[in-house]
């Protein structure tokens, strides 16, 4: 079980959590703007050996209470509703006010199959709620009531989201600028959106129509670029960057942190032919020099066999070649390193990296984890690795 006291002032979160995805992206703390993207609420982890996190205590314990005294989410993003993306999100529900729903139309063509778990019904049931609100209010909904759909236009010709506000839909290649009712936010974060394709929202299985974004955290001079890919394979994450180069959206490629697709799954950068597929040469070509690729995922085994489900060590290979083995984490290994906290990039312009551990402060100078390559940083001195870095 993690023991943090406090998120950041503003940074991104991995929760350990198993094969699973569970990511805090903290917009402005004094200002309680905190976007949850998945959850995999761990309810086993009250073990002492079990270096899960029971996210959702988590986050009722951390996050700020609003005028109900309740604590307050201002976005949680579903990117598609496995169950190890929305585990524990009825839970989540009861015990958090959840300012704004995003999802993809995705969601509710499952629904319409009857192949949901409990917690994905759940979502899918408060989303319904919060569209048809839409469908008969407009645009202007109260906290706790907002939706955003990421899709294309023509899933407002459908019954379900016929009358829909244009308003509160995001096309793939646009960027989501009010966020919580919230437009005046762009002095501090940018989201962009990736995914899905428009063939993807009608006929893909979850993970190939998943959502995809582009988040940016901006304090001062730190640009804290994160790309968040959910489970998609590389032929589709190679269709994201090739898009967006022929769109000139390169600079919604460059990253700073890249969270491994579909739990370091080697179908993201390995093809069939057992090579490195072309996505993992476009990570590589648009990832910064001091990147970091974190990996929500299971302990990594000694060898793989074929069928083995992720973690995969030959996805990990090429993530490590591509940014180096120090600047791999994977949470499993983490928490175990760190009493069972989180992996933490905190933003803010003092710090613009990888936040230090609980378990490290006895050397103030050492990075979190098994990172061991960064310099030291004296007090009140920014951290040279933030603000204008060089690409690959």
């Amino acid at each position: 079980m993690s023991s943090i006291t406090t998120l950041p002032d503003q940074g991104v979160v991995f929760w350990s959590v198993g094969n699973g995805d569970s990511t805090t992206v903290v917009v402005d703390r004094s200002e309680n703007i905190v976007i949850q993207v998945d959850l995999n609420h761990a309810a086993a982890s009250e073990d002492e050996v079990d270096e899960r996190t029971a996210v959702v205590d988590a986050l009722t314990e951390l996050l700020e209470k609003d005028e109900n005294d309740r604590p307050y989410l201002a976005v949680f993003a579903l990117t598609h509703p496995d169950q190890d993306h929305c585990r524990g999100f009825d839970k989540l529900l009861e015990e958090v006010t959840i300012g704004e729903l995003w999802l993809t139309p995705r969601s509710f063509l499952d629904a319409d199959e009857d192949s949901l778990s409990e917690d994905a019904e759940a979502f899918y049931d408060e989303a319904l709620r919060r569209v048809n609100l839409a469908k008969d209010n407009g645009a202007d909904l109260a906290a706790g009531d907002r939706v955003r759909l990421v899709g294309y236009s023509s899933v407002l010709e459908t019954d379900t989201f016929e009358g829909f506000p244009e308003e509160l839909l995001t096309n793939p290649g646009e960027f989501i600028e009010v966020i919580d009712g919230n437009d005046a936010l762009d002095d501090r974060i940018e989201v962009f959106v990736h995914s899905p394709f428009r063939a993807d929202t009608d006929e893909s299985d979850r993970n190939s129509s998943a959502l995809g974004m582009h988040v940016t955290l901006i304090d001062g001079e730190c640009r804290w670029r994160t790309l968040l890919l959910g489970d998609l394979a590389h032929e589709t994450i190679e269709a994201v960057f090739e898009r967006s180069e022929d769109n000139d959206n390169t600079d919604r490629l460059e990253w700073d942190l890249l969270l491994a697709p579909h739990h370091c799954s080697k179908h993201a950068v390995i093809d069939d032919n057992g090579g490195e597929a072309d996505a993992a040469e476009f990570l590589r070509t648009y990832a910064a020099d001091d990147a970091y690729v974190a990996a929500s995922c299971n302990e990594f085994r000694s060898s793989d066999s074929d069928g083995d489900d992720p973690p995969h060590l030959d996805a990990r290979d090429v993530y490590e070649d591509i940014v180096g083995s120090d600047r791999f984490i994977a949470t499993v290994e983490h928490a175990a390193d760190n009493d069972g906290d989180p992996i933490v990039f905190d933003t803010s312009d003092s710090v613009c990296g990888l936040a230090e551990s609980r378990t490290a402060k006895a050397n103030r100078w050492r990075s979190i984890g098994t990172v061991t390559g960064a310099p030291p940083i004296e007090a009140g001195e920014k951290d040279v690795r933030g603000g204008d870095r060089p690409y690959a």
